[in-house]
């Protein structure tokens, strides 16, 4: 598995390439899908340039994405997906 590069070295890992994205969405997921949403879109704002599409859920969902960011991650049963826009 290949992963372009783009401001240093994502991990090789299927679920995250981000180890940036996947410290705001540990420490944003919170106990409601809606909440944990807007705080990592909040803590993307303050910390990222760009844009990203955030999905959070309480069950499994499918999702399609062409990005070259990304990052899935799973805590208190809440589940959500970050990915570079465009």
């Amino acid at each position: 598995m290949h992963f372009q590069q783009q401001n240093g070295p994502y991990a090789l890992d299927p679920n995250c390439n981000s180890s940036e994205l996947r410290e705001i969405i540990v420490q944003g997921i919170s106990d409601s899908p809606s909440d944990s949403k807007h705080r990592i879109n909040a803590a993307i704002a303050r910390n990222l340039d760009g844009s990203f599409g955030i999905v959070c859920a309480e069950c499994a969902f499918s999702y399609l994405a062409h990005t070259i960011q990304y990052c899935h991650h799973t805590r208190n049963n809440i589940t959500c997906l970050v990915f570079r826009d465009g």
